[in-house]
């Protein structure tokens, strides 16, 4: 289910790559420019993966949270395990700590 997952995202990073490529293109005329960004967006997607990652790891060292983060392998799902240090506002932690992956993301996407 998670390389489900894993390629569904990438097709909608593929998609969103074309379709902001292809306003290029009819904005400057630079047939060449959708390629470019559909390359970059490949090369992209593992970096993007791993920095999302890291935002929960960061997160949740400023909660409290101890982060382990999987193996990572380009092209593959990739996951971390959240797990309380204390018993001290847990449900607060693990959700500043979930939230650190979509703050990444939206940083990224800015």
């Amino acid at each position: 289910m998670r390389h489900v997952i894993t390629a569904a995202a990438a097709v909608l990073a593929l998609a969103a790559a074309a379709l902001g490529s292809w306003g290029i293109y009819i904005a400057t005329g630079a047939w060449w420019s959708i390629v470019i960004n559909i390359v970059l967006s490949v090369l992209f997607f593992p970096v993007a993966s791993l920095l999302h990652e890291l935002g929960h790891k960061l997160f949740g060292a400023f909660s409290g949270m101890k982060v382990r983060l999987g193996r990572f392998t380009i092209f593959a799902p990739s996951s971390c395990q959240i797990m309380p240090k204390s018993a001290k506002n847990v449900g607060r932690a693990f959700v500043v700590t979930a939230c650190g992956g979509l703050a990444v993301n939206l940083i990224l996407a800015a």
